[in-house]
């Protein structure tokens, strides 16, 4: 199988998990194959974005042409219902287009990724020492730095089993994005959040991009909704990616609710330290609407310690626009008492 099939069908997500696994070697061990990727990836991002130019353009030019003019002729008349004819049967052509290209007329989640996704640049600089972390430390950030984000893979996982820190495992992380490998990307960026203090919000933004990135827009929404309630440097970016998902977020100012149920995975508490954990740590439940007596399913990715039934929390709701899902669901804010 040549290149570019291979590229084609990854891209098409028609690989299966062999074939994916053994993709994921190939970028990490095979530098042109990996330089190949990277440039596909960005033409396929640039021909998206133009072609959602040009439809709009085409729509725009459709609009202008169907006002019409003040004309007491007859003729004129008839020539503008032709008109009118002409440019319905255009745009019933252009949406079943649009339609094709875009799915049901709005982004991906994986195109969502493309346009907003790009990697975090290494703030620490170069890292010196002579010890033999150090040096792991120095090769893998190096790598990083020259773009070679699968050897950058390979040095960080090396580098982790002798320094544990929230840095490796959150550029780890990046660099796994980089080479397509979404799944280990979220492992390593849930132990950032899971088991440090530092890259919070930084390992939510790109835990979101991962997600979207493997066609996981449900799993992504639980770190664009903390990141877009919130004051930190991907608030803006995270309310603009919601909006492109279609989502909608409904603020309840004067709308406390009474925790139903409320499990926490996994649960840290009496766990042995020094433990990492690389899986999602979530809370989820049912909470009621003190107002309404409504009740809504909610899940959180920035858990409440001891939140349990009873007690009374402040809330927004996520909800597909002009969809068909119903009441939506819950993101907690924070514990009221």
């Amino acid at each position: 199988m040549s290149n570019f099939d291979l590229l084609d069908r990854y891209f098409s997500n028609e690989l299966d998990k062999a074939e994916l696994k053994a993709f994921n070697e190939r970028l990490k061990n095979d530098p042109e194959f990996n330089q190949e990727f990277q440039e596909i990836k960005e033409i396929k991002l640039a021909v998206k974005l133009e072609a959602r130019r040009e439809i709009k353009s085409f729509f725009t030019d459709i609009e202008d042409s169907l006002n019409p003019k003040e004309s007491t002729n007859k003729n004129n008349q008839t020539a503008m219902k032709k008109v009118y004819m002409v440019a319905a049967s255009l745009m019933l052509i252009a949406s079943v287009g649009y339609l094709v290209l875009t799915g049901n007329g709005l982004p991906s989640s994986q195109d969502v990724f493309t346009e907003y996704y790009e990697p975090y640049n290494n703030l620490n600089g170069a890292v010196r020492g002579e010890t033999r972390a150090a040096s792991m430390s120095a090769e893998a950030y190096n790598a990083y730095d020259a773009g070679n984000y699968a050897l950058a893979a390979e040095k960080f996982e090396a580098l982790v089993e002798v320094e544990k820190t929230a840095e490796n495992y959150f550029y780890m992380g990046i660099a796994n994005i980089e080479t397509g490998n979404y799944e280990t990307a979220v492992k390593n960026l849930n132990t950032t959040l899971n088991n440090f203090s530092t890259y919070k919000d930084q390992s939510k933004w790109f835990l979101s991009m991962a997600l979207l990135a493997a066609d996981k827009e449900e799993e992504a929404l639980s770190s664009l909704a903390s990141l877009a309630t919130k004051e930190n440097a991907y608030k803006l970016k995270s309310t603009e990616v919601l909006k492109k998902l279609n989502i909608e977020i409904f603020d309840t100012p004067d709308g406390d609710a009474g925790v139903e149920t409320s499990v926490l995975e996994p649960d840290t508490e009496d766990s042995p330290s020094g433990v990492v954990y690389d899986n999602r740590q979530i809370q989820y439940g049912e909470i009621i609407d003190l107002r309404e007596n409504k009740t809504y399913k909610f899940h959180n990715e920035d858990p409440i310690i001891g939140l349990k039934r009873g007690d009374i929390v402040e809330y927004i709701i996520l909800r597909k626009a002009n969809g068909r899902n119903g009441k939506g669901w819950a993101f907690i804010l924070e514990k009221v008492m």
